[in-house]
């Protein structure tokens, strides 16, 4: 845990947000930190205004206050911290390994390769039901179906239908793309002042980026590649699966996942395990 900063207990809790605001920009590492050092100031505030000393009872329940803030801003850090290490390839070795003992297949993309594209490719053909994904792109990449949520403990996964969503947007696929293009992608920035209801209406009346760009009236921002982008989603994939039987789940291998995940059947047995938490399909899915 990092040093508290003492001078947070005088402060209000305008100012602690105030005071957190402006050490670090939002969403980064550094102001979650900071957020967690305000969750700790926050229960030590009343004390150390108090004109008395607290009895024995609002110690303990300090006491338990600040322990169970240790516990969770330790899982916080350690959290943030295995996100903001960098993939390696022995992290990819051994997310093979556990997908093959699993009794799934897997394939790794070589460079220059979306992955996204591979999914949307094997989706297209028929080899797969849908990809499941939280990345949008694998719409315009040609999937015909999105599970998104999936990896959602206690949430509910969305399904998205590409077919039903050009019936009732009322477009065609190249204008789709398009919409898709302007919402946002990895290959293109935006329009100013353009954000997803606006770029709807602009497609359904013009038709295409190059009509609407037509108009005058709208900017582009900087690295907005439009064309680059189609060249992207239009790009035909190498299918790395020819049929259905040669992705078809098989039987687990106990012997490795014990290997793997060593404290799996305690886990399940204590019933704390998020990886044997359930059948994600076992939930309904909004469509």
């Amino acid at each position: 845990m990092r040093p508290l900063a003492t001078e947070w207990l005088l402060m209000t809790s305008e100012q602690l947000d105030e005071a957190i605001l402006s050490k670090a920009p939002r969403h980064t590492i550094e102001s979650r930190l900071s957020m967690l050092e305000k969750q700790v100031c926050s229960p030590l505030v009343p004390l150390v205004r108090a004109t008395a000393l607290p009895d024995d009872k609002e110690l303990a329940s300090l006491r338990q206050d600040l322990t169970t803030l240790i516990i969770l801003n330790k899982e916080r850090l350690d959290k943030l911290g295995r996100r903001s290490a960098p993939l390696t390839e022995k992290h990819i070795e051994e997310c093979q390994e556990l997908v093959s003992a699993l009794g799934f297949v897997s394939f790794t993309a070589s460079s220059g390769m979306e992955s996204e594209a591979v999914c949307a490719s094997l989706d297209s053909a028929g080899i797969v039901d849908a990809t499941c994904s939280e990345d949008l792109d694998v719409l315009p990449f040609g999937g015909r179906r999105l599970l998104r949520n999936f990896a959602s403990l206690g949430g509910q996964m969305v399904l998205i239908d590409s077919a039903r969503a050009l019936r009732e947007l009322q477009l065609t696929r190249d204008g789709f793309i398009d919409l898709c293009i302007l919402c946002g992608t990895d290959f293109s920035s935006t329009l100013k002042s353009v954000g997803p209801i606006t770029a709807l209406k602009l497609v359904q009346e013009h038709g295409s980026i190059e009509n609407i760009l037509a108009t005058g009236k709208f900017e582009p921002r900087e690295l907005f590649h439009f064309e680059l982008a189609r060249s992207i989603f239009a790009r035909s994939i190498q299918l790395p699966f020819s049929s259905r039987d040669e992705v078809r789940p098989q039987k687990e291998r106990s012997d490795v996942l014990d290997s793997l995940l060593p404290n799996r059947k305690s886990d399940y047995a204590l019933g704390v395990s998020q990886f044997c938490s359930g059948d994600p399909f076992a939930q309904n899915i909004v469509y």
